[in-house]
């Protein structure tokens, strides 16, 4: 866009990722960012009333998708929008601009005021938030009952950014494999510092707040997500509620998160046109929830990296290798804290659970974790399931309990010991049990190692192990010098180093 971005493009060989050096920008319309809006949209305008797109007059919503071209930075007043005619389709957004961008001049919806940075965002005034008449589906399942669509995103579009939203679903309702938010086959759509609020919906196949599917370079940074669930009552195939589910999604980032009171978390579910996922899941927070990572279908080249991540208070599990059609491969889950896993339910499925068949035995890499269950008899560590292949390397993590039964295990059996665990699995030669609590306060929430803990020096480079470490400080950032460590966002460790800046 010519003026004031620079955008960073990391050369991923086959794919390119456009990543911005990420710092807050709390100016109005993140000017800083942008530069000035080249033209206004008021989401509240009648959409029979057009306007000429300038602060004076601005477009209408209808406007606001039909107008923008490449490199038009569109800035949207606060209100609360008027409702738009659902598609209903769940393939299709509602809210759908009709031109693309370009990598070096994307089309950018951006609010006023961002969404991830105000109090109270349900009610505050300076939110700028989304509507649409779709139906709510009936409490007998399937979304044929209901007319509900994605709210915006991109279908067959390029090189759009939205950046500042608010959607509530009860004022916007989603439908079976919708999404909240959509983008499907599709390149650089950015999702920024927005919120969606949920509720219990009722949809038979894929319940989700986003939805993505065919997307080259998706970023979706900066987020709150929260209160969403599935009943599945009547429904044919029933599910859980999800955060995020990808198909076939190529070199995505979804980093800087919160994500509460939602039944599971991130789930790149599956192939889309015969293409595999990867990507970098970074940098967010967790809680009141069922699981927080599940995998199926990872690329056979490319890197799925999950780091500097919380997941405090699963109830199944933290980390889900799933593998329904593809056994996991290319894959780096490192400096995460999987914290405070129930163990009141009889449920032994463990921190991480992987079903049989669960890892290829390709480039598979777990270490400098810290992996914490509550006090209590339920709950392994881990649990490898039934597979017979194990990660290419497990070492350097650390666990804890307050007290109870520790035990990992594999193929069926459980293993009372780390040292009976590491004769049986040939791993693990370095990791440890903690024999402290290693937080500053596990009541609390705080879950930062605690000076002079043996998890401060138990990395694989002598450093701290969890989500803390590195200097990075997991969840929103609303901070003007950036979360990662650093200071910058953290590339794949198979990116090569040449750096373009695109003005």
């Amino acid at each position: 866009m010519g003026r004031h971005l620079l955008v960073l493009i990391f050369l991923l060989s086959p794919f390119v990722q456009a990543i911005p050096t990420w710092a807050f920008d709390s100016s109005e319309y993140r000017q800083n960012t942008y530069g000035p809006p080249t033209h206004y949209c008021d989401p509240t305008r009648s959409l029979t009333n057009n306007g000429t797109g300038t602060l004076a007059n601005p477009w209408n919503l209808l406007q606001c998708q039909s107008q923008p071209v490449a490199g038009n930075v569109v800035g949207v007043l606060p209100g609360v929008g008027v409702p738009l005619t659902s598609t209903d389709d769940d393939n299709v957004p509602t809210f759908l601009p009709a031109n693309s961008g370009t990598a070096s001049q994307p089309i950018v919806y951006v609010t006023r005021y961002a969404a991830v940075a105000l109090s109270n965002v349900a009610t505050n005034p300076n939110r700028t938030q989304l509507r649409h008449n779709g139906t709510r589906p009936s409490v007998s399942g399937g979304r044929e009952y209901g007319t509900g669509s994605p709210m915006y995103g991109a279908n067959t579009r390029n090189h759009i950014i939205f950046d500042g939203f608010y959607v509530d679903v009860t004022e916007a309702w989603t439908c079976g494999d919708c999404g909240m938010i959509r983008a499907e086959n599709a390149t650089g759509i950015q999702f920024l510092n927005f919120v969606l609020k949920g509720t219990t919906v009722n949809v038979e196949s894929n319940p989700t707040m986003i939805r993505t599917g065919g997307t080259i370079n998706t970023v979706i940074k900066n987020f709150k997500l929260m209160d969403f669930a599935n009943d599945s009552t009547g429904s044919m195939n029933p599910q859980q509620g999800f955060a995020w589910i990808g198909y076939g999604d190529r070199n995505y980032l979804v980093s800087n998160f919160e994500i509460t009171n939602v039944q599971r978390g991130l789930f790149p579910k599956g192939t889309y046109g015969g293409q595999y996922n990867y990507g970098t899941i970074q940098y967010g927070k967790f809680s009141t929830i069922q699981q927080c990572f599940q995998l199926n279908d990872t690329h056979p080249s490319g890197m799925t990296i999950i780091q500097y991540n919380i997941c405090d208070g699963y109830t199944l599990h933290a980390l889900r290798i799933s593998s329904e059609t593809q056994a996991a491969r290319n894959l780096l889950v490192h400096h995460n804290t999987f914290v405070r896993g129930d163990a009141t339910n009889g449920n032994h499925a463990g921190a991480i659970y992987a079903r049989p068949t669960g890892f290829s035995g390709t480039n598979v890499t777990i270490r400098d974790n810290i992996f914490d269950r509550n006090a209590g008899s339920y709950g392994h560590m881990i649990n490898l399931g039934e597979t017979a292949t194990l990660p290419n390397v497990m070492n350097y993590n650390g666990y804890y309990r307050p007290s109870g039964v520790y035990d990992w295990a594999w193929n069926g059996v459980a293993y009372s010991s780390l040292a009976s665990w590491r004769s049986t699995i040939g791993r693990e030669a370095n990791s440890l049990v903690l024999t402290s609590d290693p937080f500053t306060s596990r009541s609390g929430g705080d879950f930062r190692v605690v000076t002079g803990h043996a998890a401060r020096t138990a990395s694989s480079t002598g450093g701290e192990i969890g989500a803390y470490a590195d200097g990075a400080q997991p969840g929103v950032d609303l901070s003007t010098s950036g979360s990662a460590p650093g200071g910058s966002d953290v590339s794949p460790p198979n990116a090569p180093s040449d750096l373009r800046i695109v003005n």
